[in-house]
Order: C-alpha cells, then sequence, then structure tokens
C-alpha cells in the first residue's frame, strides 16, 4: 500500500510542475540599413527563434530607451517615424510584430540626421505555472545591445542643385593639376583613363576615400571599375595628381555633394549632373634628324635618303608606335615620296624620283608622328633643286633658205627652248654673227665657199646636266655673178656695129644701151 501511494504521488508532482514558462530569447543580429533618402530608410535584421521583434529607430547621440517587458502589451509600431511609441528620449518603435520578413522602411526622418536602429527580440506567452495551469502571461525582452543588433546611419542631405564646374590648370608626363568651383558644401573630384576606366555615378551614403596617387582612391562603381576617387573635400580647391601614364588620355568628372558625418556613415547626397574634362598627360615629341638638301637633274633615277634619330621621344616610359610619311611641295614637279621605315628601328628610307620632263625647287617634308595624344608630330624638311635640261630646240626659220655666198644680214630664228641659258648656233666657216650671239634669233654675215650647210642650234644652261636636242635647217648657197663689162664706148653710125663684152661665167645678162641724138 505504501509502494502505491508513492507511485501517485510522484505522478502527481510532475503533472503540477512538469510546465515550462517563457524564457528570454536570444538576440537579433544583422541589423542594417540601407536604401536610405533624405527622408526614409530600410531596416534589416536577423530574427532568431522568438515570438517577436520590437525595432527601435532613435536619434544616435539620444540615450538608449529598452522596452520594458511590464509595458510592452501597450506598445505600438508605426513605420511613420515619430506615430509609434516612445519608449523615451525620441526611442521611437518603427516595428512590432511577429513577422519573418526581417525588413521594414520607415519614413518622416527629415534630411542629413543620423539615427540608430536597435532591434530587440521577445517572447509571450506564460511566465510562471501552478499544478499545471499557467497563472501569469506576460513579455520578455531581450534588452541587450550590440553592434550586432543595432546600427547607424544618416538620412540624406538635401540634393545639390547645380553642378560644379571643372577645368585644368596644368598637365606634366605623369601629373595633372584640376581645378574646380561649386556651389554645393562638398565636391568629388574622379578621374580615369580614357580605354581602361568606366563612367560610374557615386552611390548616395557612400564616402569615397581620395587620393592624389592615381589608382589608389576608392573606385566608383566598385573594384575592377578602374574609376578612382582623387579629391572629395571643399567645393572650391585644386588637387594635383600624380601617378599618371605619360602620353596617355583620361576623363576627369566633378561631382556636387552636400552632407555631413563620417566615412562610415553620412549623410552625402551626391547630384547627378557633374562637370568634365578630358586631358591628356605631356607627351615627349618623336625625334629625326635632320636631312641634308639635294640636287638632281630632270629625269634623274630615283634617289636613296638614309633617315637616322627616329625615336617615340626622350620618355622612356612612353610605348607608343612611330609611323612616318613624307609629303611633295609640288607634285607635278615630283611626287610624294615613299618611306620604308618598320617601328622601332631608329632609322629609315626615304626615295624620290622627280616626274619625267620637270624641273624646279621642291620642298619635301617629313612628318614623324608617335600617336600621342599631344606633342605627336615632329616636322623635317630639306629641298631637292631638280636642274632641268634644255627642251628639244624647235623649227628653225628664215626668209628664204637659197642665199648668195655673200650675203649680210640673213636672220635665223628659232622658237624659245624651255630650260636654256644659251642657244648654241652651228653656221658655216666665215660666217659672222652680227646681232643676236647666243640667243634664239641671230643675223649673221655670208662669205663662204660651200654650196650648202645644215644649220643647226640647240640650248643649254649652267646646270650641268647635259644639253638639249640641236635642230637643223639646210641652206643653200650661190655663187657670185660674175661682174658685167660692157666694152669701151661706141659711136654708132648708119650701119651695123660690133659691141664688145664680156661673156658672164655666173649668171646671166641682158645687154642696155644710150641713145644720143
Amino acid at each position: 500500500m505504501k509502494q502505491l501511494l508513492s507511485i501517485i504521488f510522484i505522478a502527481l508532482t510532475v503533472n503540477l510542475f512538469s510546465q515550462t514558462p517563457i524564457s528570454t530569447p536570444s538576440q537579433c543580429s544583422n541589423v542594417t540599413i540601407t536604401n536610405i533618402t533624405t527622408n526614409s530608410l530600410k531596416i534589416s535584421w536577423t530574427k532568431p527563434t522568438c515570438t517577436g521583434v520590437v525595432i527601435v529607430l532613435k536619434p544616435a547621440a539620444n540615450t538608449r530607451s529598452a522596452p520594458v517587458n511590464a509595458n510592452m502589451g501597450s506598445y505600438s509600431g508605426s513605420s511613420n517615424y515619430g506615430s509609434g511609441t516612445n519608449l523615451g528620449n525620441a526611442n521611437y518603435i518603427v516595428y512590432m510584430g511577429t513577422s519573418t520578413a526581417g525588413n521594414i522602411t520607415v519614413t518622416g526622418l527629415g534630411s542629413n540626421f543620423n539615427f540608430e536602429a536597435i532591434a530587440y527580440a521577445y517572447n509571450y506567452g506564460c511566465t510562471s505555472y501552478l499544478f499545471g495551469s499557467c497563472v501569469s502571461f506576460g513579455y520578455l525582452a531581450n534588452t541587450s545591445y550590440s553592434s550586432s543588433n543595432s546600427e547607424q546611419h544618416y538620412s540624406l542631405a538635401t540634393e545639390p542643385t547645380v553642378a560644379p564646374s571643372l577645368s585644368v590648370t596644368s598637365t606634366g608626363t605623369t601629373t595633372a593639376v584640376l581645378t574646380f568651383t561649386g556651389s554645393s558644401t562638398w565636391n568629388l573630384i574622379t578621374a580615369y583613363q580614357a580605354g581602361v576606366g568606366a563612367f560610374n555615378y557615386p552611390i548616395d551614403g557612400t564616402y569615397y576615400t581620395p587620393s592624389t596617387v592615381f589608382g589608389s582612391g576608392n573606385q566608383i562603381g566598385g573594384t575592377g571599375s578602374n574609376h578612382f576617387s582623387v579629391y572629395s573635400n571643399s567645393a572650391n580647391n585644386s588637387v594635383s595628381i600624380s601617378n599618371l601614364l605619360p602620353a596617355t588620355n583620361y576623363y576627369a568628372i566633378a561631382y556636387g555633394y552636400n552632407g555631413s558625418g563620417s566615412s562610415t556613415n553620412n549623410s552625402y547626397n551626391y547630384y547627378n549632373n557633374y562637370d568634365y574634362v578630358y586631358f591628356s598627360t605631356y607627351n615627349s615629341p618623336p625625334t629625326i634628324n635632320s636631312v641634308s638638301n639635294y640636287t638632281v637633274c630632270q629625269d634623274a633615277p630615283t634617289t636613296t635618303v638614309s633617315l637616322s634619330g627616329i625615336s617615340k621621344g626622350t620618355n622612356a616610359a612612353e610605348t607608343q608606335t612611330v609611323s612616318l610619311a613624307a609629303y611633295s611641295s609640288n607634285t607635278t614637279i615630283m611626287p610624294n615620296p615613299t618611306i620604308s621605315y618598320t617601328n622601332p628601328s631608329t632609322t629609315g628610307v626615304l626615295s624620290f624620283k622627280p616626274n619625267a620632263g620637270q624641273s624646279g625647287l621642291v620642298t619635301i617634308s617629313v612628318y614623324v608622328n608617335d600617336g600621342g595624344p599631344n606633342n605627336n608630330q615632329t616636322i623635317k624638311q630639306f629641298t631637292v633643286n631638280v636642274k632641268g635640261i634644255p627642251y628639244a630646240a624647235g623649227s628653225i626659220t628664215t626668209a628664204t633658205t637659197t642665199l648668195c655666198k655673200v650675203k649680210n644680214g640673213v636672220v635665223f630664228s628659232v622658237p624659245t627652248i624651255s630650260n636654256t641659258t644659251t642657244y648654241n648656233w652651228s653656221l658655216p666657216p666665215n660666217s659672222t654673227v652680227t646681232a643676236g650671239a647666243n640667243t634664239n634669233s641671230i643675223t649673221v654675215n655670208f662669205s663662204i665657199t660651200a654650196n650648202s650647210y645644215n644649220v643647226s642650234v640647240y640650248g643649254s644652261n649652267t646646270n650641268g646636266c647635259g644639253n638639249g636636242t640641236s635642230s637643223s635647217l639646210l641652206v643653200n648657197f650661190d655663187n657670185v655673178p660674175t661682174t658685167s663689162n660692157a666694152g669701151a664706148n661706141q659711136q654708132i653710125c648708119n650701119n651695123l656695129t660690133a659691141l664688145t663684152a664680156n661673156v658672164p661665167t655666173i649668171g646671166t645678162g641682158a645687154w642696155t644701151f644710150v641713145l644720143l641724138v
């Protein structure tokens, strides 16, 4: 019997006291603030195993006021800041509930205020049992506080309405000085290399640690964008950027922004309008040695000229590809020369050849280009004097081609011969030029014995490049007629009288007489 009563007592005890009351839950974690605007923000958290969560938002500078278990039943939350329960010191409940969503967007904050969000986990249920029955219901909130269940962040400042201005003050081989002005609180200056970096807008509420050493500041757009922050401070200033590549193109952008705070928690609001400049670091100009002047004759064969001292410039850090070209100042006389060159050789060969039959002075310009963004071209010039050969002589003209062997004042002419300074005439022996010697029109006296002769002429000059082709004219010469002699005067009577006279051996003659009455 005693054994039975012991068993019954143990069973009643287990039945009366086996109920477990609620306990304080573990705390919320991973509290973060995102999606920040000028009057709103989004609070996210991770909920532990518990009944619900109380999210409190307060000014960061205000004293923390935690939920009180005894008052939990009277609390209410509102996502409109200031409308939920105030736990004291402007610690407003912005959310109280059992949802597992883990985030809420709070509005009505106002701009440029620093807030702190704290997430408290709680349980609701029976806090004590008696003989198996709950005798007390209530809330048990975990009011612990740490960096895991809290987060601070500003609401954004008012966005600027005027873009800053940006200009390039100077550039060097690896440096650039930029000057900027603006009406916002601050300016963010960024830069990226053309063709390498990518343009990106800064994200509101984010501080981009700058560095005037290009490539060391935070990247606008994240790692790999190669769009670097080089300055973030006052609205009116200048910045000297170093560590740029020589002979390289860059973009620099100026963003105005308002706000306050620290690098990790701020209200910075960037204006989407911006100013930018395109600039290039200094390029040392390419080099080439001077070329001597040349003199060639008309119709000369191809002439080759050695080019030397070719380089991309004096800065060893530059990596451009050098190209060469040459141009003639008068392509009628000489076409553009050709150049044989392979980068990065320091030498090359230029070839030129005058057009057939052409002469004159030509300037040859040799262009060396390294493709740099500035100072990318060097020009060397030299002259080529193409000495002309006299043209072929034209037809010789004269009044008649049959002359007496003794004849004075005979004129021979030939049209003007190009490239000629001296007209060289070939005349029969014992001929005398009385006017126009060495010109294209001469006057000649003849006293010769020849019966015919090819009178010729060709042009020459002092160029030393040869004579022109000659032209000739066959001229026939007749002997001078025999001198007439009619004999002595005679008186003629009524009878026939014979007159004596010489018989001409050259030419023909006729008698004339005078009748005296």
